[in-house]
This record gives structure tokens, sequence and C-alpha cells, in this order.
């Protein structure tokens, strides 16, 4: 549940920030946000939806960690071939 409010949220930053009182930092109050409509849908459905946020932030976190392991190979193999080292 606390991903799919995130995510919604987020989905209207843009207003909130829009709406928050002009002063040194801005402040989302209650009020503003009791305020807004939030769709819910059955919470069966807002399971599934953090369950597939849950794979699909593995597979983005997996392929980053990936993409790290072809950088330092490829720094490495770089610095084999302008060494003399091949």
């Amino acid at each position: 549940m606390v991903q799919y409010v995130r995510v919604w949220l987020s989905f209207l930053q843009a207003t909130l920030e829009r709406s928050a009182p002009t002063v040194a930092q801005k402040n989302i109050n209650l009020q503003i946000l009791r305020s807004l409509p939030m769709p819910c849908p059955p919470l069966e459905l807002v399971e599934e939806y953090g369950e597939a946020l849950d794979r699909q932030l593995a597979v983005r976190d997996h392929g980053r960690a990936s993409l790290a392991d072809v950088e330092a190979l490829f720094t490495s193999l770089q610095s084999q071939a302008f060494t003399g080292q091949l």
C-alpha cells in the first residue's frame, strides 16, 4: 500500500508544489492532501501492483549492477591495452 501511495503522490508532485504555501520551505499540509481525490482500487490490485513494482525495481537494480561490472571490465581491458599487457 505504501508503494501505491508514494507513486500516486509522485504523479501529483507538480500540483502539490503549486498549491504549497509560498515560504522558505514548501510544506504540504493535511488539508491539502485531504482535498486531493485518491483512486482506491481493490486491495488485491494494490498488492499486485506492489509486487510487480518490486520485481521491476529488482530487474533495474540487477541491470545497474551488471552495467557497473561491464564498465569495470572495460576499464581494465582498456588499461591493459594501453600498457601493452594484452
